[in-house]
């Protein structure tokens, strides 16, 4: 759904475009990313998730939203990054959808050159929870909860540096050097983990700086 919220106290609905479930939204360019999936029941009573992806809508005209293409993923993206060539999409199992600790984390390259036809064609591992991604000419940042942040090269398959959650002590910011880009800062954030009584995880949150 899309509203107008030039008058925050009175929103009104402009359009909507039926889909899957929704969990998550970016907007880019004038088109939504949703992170979409169906939540179904296997035959012990337990969750997961079928056709997960991102579902690309053209919000060009709000009123009218159109279906444009999907990016299908493995499970349900909790993150999501766009450039002028790929799409790169985070994400982990259901449980990893509502906040929970889950079982497996990964990283999709998709190349968007056609935006209409995105192709998948990278899939990678990740050691830890994606909270976040961004990047900058060719070098990717993953905040991944206790696995730290991650910087990768994910067109290569590569891996250039890890900095591990205990590396930091908060509040402080890390400026990382050595890279092709001078304008990523990680901060951690000391995060209390339901059901323990002090902080046992150190999310990253990753901001561009002029």
């Amino acid at each position: 759904k899309l509203y107008d919220l030039s008058e925050l106290g009175y929103p009104i609905k402009l359009g909507e475009a039926y889909g899957a479930p929704a969990f998550k939204a970016w907007v880019e360019k004038g088109y939504a990313y949703i992170s979409t999936a169906r939540v179904e029941i296997d035959s012990q009573g337990g969750y997961y998730s079928a056709s997960a992806s991102i579902w690309v809508v053209d919000i060009t005209d709000p009123e009218d939203p159109q279906s444009f293409s999907y990016i299908w993923t493995p499970d349900i993206a909790t993150g999501f990054h766009l450039t002028e060539e790929y799409a790169y999409v985070i994400g982990g199992d259901l449980r990893s959808a509502f906040g929970e600790t889950g079982n497996s984390y990964w990283m999709i390259v998709a190349d968007n050159n056609d935006p209409e036809f995105p192709v998948v064609f990278r899939t990678l591992d990740l050691p830890g929870q994606g909270l976040h991604v961004t990047g900058d000419r060719g070098v990717v940042y993953v905040a991944a909860g206790q696995a730290g942040l991650q910087i990768l090269r994910p067109e290569e398959g590569e891996a250039l540096n890890i900095l591990e959650g205990e590396d930091f002590e908060a509040p402080t910011t890390v400026l990382i050097p050595d890279l092709p880009t001078s304008r990523i800062i990680a901060t951690p954030q000391p995060t209390i983990w339901p059901g323990t009584p002090t902080p046992n995880y150190l999310f990253l949150t990753i901001t561009p700086t002029p």
